[in-house]
């Protein structure tokens, strides 16, 4: 089963690239990034800390809030 594995989302993330890079050698690829803050409070919240939230208005402050930031990286077949 997949979740009884021991596995590492950064070598899955490299074979998926290595196999695009096999199989489409031709293709031009692109990366996208974006980063995404969940805002999520509570006892219970494992790994959640304070961060800028960019998406609120703000005038002569900076805006914070409790939650997890998401970093995506993504592989743009062109």
């Amino acid at each position: 089963m997949v979740s009884d594995a021991q596995w590492s989302i950064d070598h899955a993330g490299l074979a998926v690239y290595d196999l695009i890079r096999k199989l489409l050698p031709q293709v031009v690829v692109f990366f996208a990034g974006d980063d995404t803050l969940l805002t999520r409070r509570g006892l219970k919240m494992f790994g959640a800390g304070m961060h800028r939230d960019p998406l609120l208005p703000s005038r002569g402050f900076t805006v914070v809030r409790w939650g997890h930031c998401w970093v995506v990286l993504c592989v743009v077949i062109g």
